[in-house]
């Protein structure tokens, strides 16, 4: 979040003063939201298209030269300097290549044409009647990167959270634009009405008094069963890290599908469960049960790795999971500890 925060508030800079040499006071701020996530290159590609089309060629090098100089220069920093030793070169670049997933591509389009498609042919209405290259160059590449990388495993409904910065003035200007025209504003509310009411069908409840007993129950059994600083991996970092217990891998999903692809050996994981190292796993799903295991949209779980951890860990227990969390498809956790 805090890179969308940060490349966004560089977007706003640039187009304040989007003809006067000021705009290059946007690089540092994209700069930095582009080293918490990779993923945030619209307003680069915007500025630099619009600049270009403009015919703003001096000023499309200077902001490009600082971007990539900046660039190289942050990352010599972090890799030498901040963090020596530790992969930061890998970790941007080769660690966040999941692979593609059409089937994944196919559902997340779905979903997000059920949820943003009205608000955003809304949003570009009002572009058409006020027209502004900078906007539909920002709002064009932000959808196309959302659309591009909705195919990645681990991919969500928050890769479109980019472009829905932008729709949503947007859209808040054409409903105050038409106001005056009756017609039209009925009609955009019927859409937004239809939108609001299949999005909350598709998407998580708001959690009720049980939710919130149910997170407390799991809160307590980890904190009751697992003194403080005891190393936990799984599905959920956040219920572990609440527990106060130590986190080594954060990414589990992540680390596992790197695993599956080759990306990074599979040793060393499967060293850290033969030994024990780790003194709980929670998971959503039941490694008892060979079909639960090998979900398409949970850990990438090897047959190595699933052996590896029924030899060595037992389930200790369940837990019902609050419906919020309740993602495609579970609805406990399961924790599993080192076997006596």
């Amino acid at each position: 979040m805090m890179g969308l925060v940060l490349t966004f508030a560089g977007f706003l800079i640039a187009y304040r003063y989007r003809t006067t040499r000021r705009l290059l006071w946007s690089v540092p701020l994209i700069l930095a939201g582009l080293f918490f996530k990779q993923q945030f290159l619209a307003t680069p590609l915007a500025v630099f298209l619009f600049l270009m089309v403009e015919k703003q060629y001096r000023r499309a090098a200077e902001f490009s030269g600082l971007l990539i100089g900046g660039g190289f220069a942050l990352l010599g920093y972090f890799q030498y300097g901040a963090y020596p030793g530790q992969a930061v070169l890998l970790h941007l670049l080769k660690y966040n290549a999941i692979r593609f997933s059409w089937q994944r591509l196919g559902y997340s389009l779905l979903l997000d044409a059920v949820i943003f498609g009205v608000p955003t042919l809304l949003a570009f209405e009002f572009l058409r009647r006020h027209p502004d290259r900078l906007l539909m160059y920002y709002l064009a590449c932000a959808l196309v990167l959302a659309v591009g990388s909705s195919g990645k495993q681990g991919s969500g409904i928050w890769y479109f959270l980019e472009p829905l910065l932008l729709v949503s003035p947007l859209l808040a200007g054409l409903i105050a634009e038409c106001r005056a025209e009756a017609e039209r504003y009925v009609e955009i509310l019927c859409l937004l009405a239809f939108t609001v009411f299949f999005a909350t069908r598709v998407g998580s409840a708001a959690p009720n008094p049980e939710d919130f007993a149910r997170d407390r129950a799991v809160q307590d059994y980890l904190r009751q069963h697992f003194p403080p600083g005891t190393i936990g991996a799984g599905s959920y970092a956040g219920e572990i890290v609440r527990a106060r217990l130590e986190i080594r891998i954060s990414d589990l999903f992540q680390y596992t599908w790197l695993v599956c692809q080759g990306t990074i050996p599979a040793a060393d994981l499967l060293g850290t469960v033969e030994q024990r190292r780790i003194g709980v796993f929670l998971f959503s799903r039941d490694l008892n049960d060979e079909n639960d295991t090998h979900q398409e949209n949970g850990l990438c779980m090897t047959e190595k790795l699933h052996q590896a951890i029924l030899r060595n860990y037992r389930l200790a227990t369940t837990l019902p999971m609050p419906q919020p969390e309740q993602v495609n498809g579970p609805t406990r956790f399961y924790v599993w500890v080192p076997r006596p």
